[in-house]
């Protein structure tokens, strides 16, 4: 034992874990650590729950495991946008894309008869192949012997996605907003330079005209035209100018994601704007009943606890537990 302690080197080890731990306790080291880490690959920390314990849509993800997909189209088709946005998501959380491919490749629903379900299916397949996309992304590095081939799996699944997408979208329906969304929700991994990010705008045009509204739009189309996605500074100076100030929910999201850009890209918040902000959007979050209020929670919880303001991020990671574990 007294050789051990007189080792410099088991010393030094045991002096740099105390130090780690101490860092974690005193000012949320590790808590920074995983916001930049996780910013870096472009999702939250956790896995998302699009549930987020909401009886309707646990009562929808019972009848999904249980088979009973008449059920699950039913309640969808009864949903409001919002809701269904919600609905859509927390099935493609469970990452069944066999169960996906047998159901799109059965008897049932190639006949004609049943495109609408089809519809609904390719919907819920494209996000699940976006969700695995995006689990992928977060575990990959560049100096890792694989990850050419991991990059190629990423792209792979991202392709596929977004022909789920544009197949559904030959058949318009009353889920085309979702299809939309869904184009988007790949887009923003593709890093689109020059005219290619024409598509980007396109395609949310083409969401404006059915629902202009829709929060779940404007948050994809917005992670698109961030920094961290190939984005241009132009290109959100116009997008902000264009969401109504009556939107306070969604200004305030978009704003609270724009922050975490700067945040990104320079690292502090040298005249308090953000905190002054932060403040703000506390007062609009506790006004929130819709489902989108998630989002919101899960902003001023990264952008608190990186800025060590420990009042917000314990309050908003407790708000934030039924949609992503912090």
């Amino acid at each position: 034992m007294i050789y051990l302690l007189n080792n410099t080197f088991l010393k030094l080890f045991i002096i740099g874990i105390c130090l780690v731990l101490y860092l974690h306790y005193r000012f949320g080291f590790w808590n920074i650590f995983n916001i930049l880490t996780t910013y870096f690959t472009g999702r939250y920390i956790g896995k998302r729950t699009h549930h987020v314990r909401d009886s309707d849509l646990l009562e929808l993800i019972k009848n999904y495991k249980r088979d009973q997909y008449h059920k699950v189209f039913e309640q969808l088709d009864g949903f409001n946008q919002t809701y269904r946005d919600f609905g859509i998501q927390a099935i493609a959380d469970f990452r069944g894309l066999e169960v996906l491919d047998d159901l799109l490749k059965s008897d049932t629903y190639t006949k004609s008869e049943n495109l609408y379900q089809r519809n609904i299916l390719l919907i819920i397949k494209g996000f699940t192949q976006v969700t695995i996309a995006t689990d992928f992304i977060s575990t990959i590095y560049p100096d890792s012997p694989t990850y050419e081939e991991d990059e190629y799996i990423i792209l792979t699944y991202l392709e596929e996605a977004q022909e789920a997408f544009e197949e559904a979208l030959k058949n318009s329906c009353s889920y085309d907003l979702n299809k939309i969304t869904g184009l988007l929700s790949v887009f923003k991994h593709l890093n689109f330079e020059g005219k290619e990010r024409e598509q980007i705008h396109d395609v949310f045009n083409k969401g404006l005209r059915i629902n202009s509204d829709n929060l779940g739009l404007h948050i994809a189309y917005f992670e698109c035209i961030s920094l961290r996605s190939g984005g241009l500074e132009e290109e959100f100076k116009y997008y902000i100018d264009y969401v109504p100030n009556e939107q306070k929910l969604l200004r305030t999201i978009i704003f609270a994601y724009f922050y975490m850009d700067q945040l990104f890209h320079y690292g502090k918040d040298d005249d308090g704007t953000i905190k002054t902000f932060l403040e703000q959007a506390d007062n609009i979050a506790k006004q929130q009943t819709s489902l989108y209020r998630y989002f919101l929670y899960v902003s001023i919880y990264s952008l608190s606890a990186y800025l060590r303001l420990n009042y917000l991020s314990d309050k908003y990671k407790r708000l934030s537990a039924p949609f992503v574990k912090l």
